[in-house]
């Protein structure tokens, strides 16, 4: 049922839009849209779907369309800005996003025959918020004449603008198509190449702060590492869907915040490259370990416990610097293994080697939870003590009530013979 991409003409496209706009205008369909707190007027129009033009840099498909470039073996700037209005392109493009259409939102378009929200096109008739709308729309042949919000005309060519505009825009639950991580993440990227900052990326891809856009960027860093791996079935970035929900967003982000700490900026290479390489395993084998889900594991491998013992095992002394509290790490680690899957072509020694590291890591967990709960009593006293010397500090005035204060006294000095008692008693 799919319908090939075949969009009007640009000139005459611009014409038309600028037609209707103006028609509109006179009959004052617009709709006001505040952003940043500026007030921006769209203007409402119909439009025959078929004649408008994919924006083929949409964020959404950014990995996809590197890896078909790669595939097809074409120009990296195949699908650039300056070649939007090519048919070949908007073709190419049309048979990439329709990938990306869910079955949930065919469905709800058949059964409802309602376009519902509009999608955001340009003066020139390209959709910047609407895309995978558009290429259901044409797949199922469904809305001939869509209704579209049109940017002002001095809009044109600002992309970076619209693309905040459009981002502060949501589709419905039901038919709302998440962009995946990595492809964001290569919207960072450009904009790093662009000269702008994490601040300004954070604030205009709507990043919660500078801290998570730089997080994102560290993950398609490790993915892109990752894939370099040869893991079987993990060829390009959108194989990662592989990895279960959100395309293995959690697990990339624990090992990224971790990798890129800045508390392990210190940390030899040999030691990052060896906790790496085990998170790539897990990952690319699917071998968790006794673990109950990737994060968790790749959490415990960065644990500070495990860098403790991969700081001995470096260094080969008792002594263990205290890295996480500023000291410098060992730099000798001769015979410090970094690559512990160099022989990566003998498949049992490698399951083994990994295995026998997440078996201590367990046993790392454990012990330290062990040690917690053995702990847990005296800091419970130890917190009282410190309570009980504020409130002497602070709380105790003339004006104070005294009322009942022996009495508490005489059961808190109860309470601590008891627990002298219990404790005594113990083997």
């Amino acid at each position: 049922m799919s319908r090939e991409a075949n969009p009007k003409n640009q000139n005459e496209l611009k014409l038309e839009i600028e037609k209707k706009v103006k028609d509109a205008k006179a009959d004052k369909q617009t709709k006001t849209i505040r952003h940043n707190r500026e007030s921006y007027e769209f203007t409402v129009i119909s439009i025959n779907r078929d004649w408008l033009y994919f924006n083929i840099q949409n964020d959404r498909t950014l990995s996809a369309i590197e890896e078909f470039i790669k595939e097809k073996k074409l120009d990296d700037e195949y699908f650039s800005e300056k070649n939007t209005f090519n048919l070949e392109q908007q073709r190419n493009y049309q048979t990439i996003i329709q990938e990306f259409v869910p079955s949930e939102m065919e469905k709800v378009f058949h059964k409802t025959l309602d376009q519902r929200d509009p999608i955001y096109l340009t003066p020139e008739g390209i959709v910047a918020n609407g895309n995978t709308r558009l290429a259901c729309w044409r797949k199922e042949d469904l809305f001939n004449q869509v209704n579209c919000l049109v940017f002002p005309s001095d809009f044109s060519g600002d992309w970076d603008l619209i693309r905040e505009i459009v981002d502060d825009q949501d589709n419905a639950p039901d038919i709302k198509t998440d962009y995946p991580w990595h492809a964001r993440a290569k919207r960072i990227v450009k904009n790093l190449e662009n000269g702008k900052t994490y601040d300004e990326i954070a604030e205009k891809m709507q990043y919660n702060n500078m801290a998570e856009a730089r997080t994102h960027h560290n993950m398609l860093k490790l993915a892109e590492e990752f894939l370099e791996k040869g893991y079987e079935g993990f060829s390009k970035l959108s194989d990662l869907n592989k990895i279960g929900s959100g395309a293995g967003l959690q697990v990339f982000q624990t090992f990224a915040k971790s990798r890129f700490a800045n508390i392990n900026d210190r940390l030899d290479t040999k030691i990052k490259d060896k906790l790496s390489a085990h998170c790539f395993e897990c990952i690319g084998t699917g071998n968790q370990g006794e673990f109950s889900s990737l994060h968790l594991a790749v959490q415990n491998i960065w644990s500070p416990d495990v860098i403790k013992r991969e700081l001995k095992l470096l260094g080969d002394s008792p002594e263990v610097p205290d890295i996480l509290g500023g000291e410098e790490s060992p730099s000798d680690g001769g015979d410090y293994d970094s690559n512990p899957f160099k022989d990566s072509d003998d498949g049992v020694k490698r399951k083994k080697t990994h295995n026998d590291f997440l078996d201590d890591v367990v046993i790392i967990k454990e012990r330290k939870s062990d040690q917690a709960k053995r702990d847990q009593y005296k800091k419970g006293l130890k917190a009282l003590v410190d309570k009980v010397n504020n409130l002497n500090r602070l709380s105790i005035s003339d004006d104070m009530n005294k009322e009942g204060i022996d009495e508490i006294f005489d059961n808190m000095l109860k309470a601590i013979e008891e627990g002298r008692k219990k404790i005594s008693e113990l083997n």
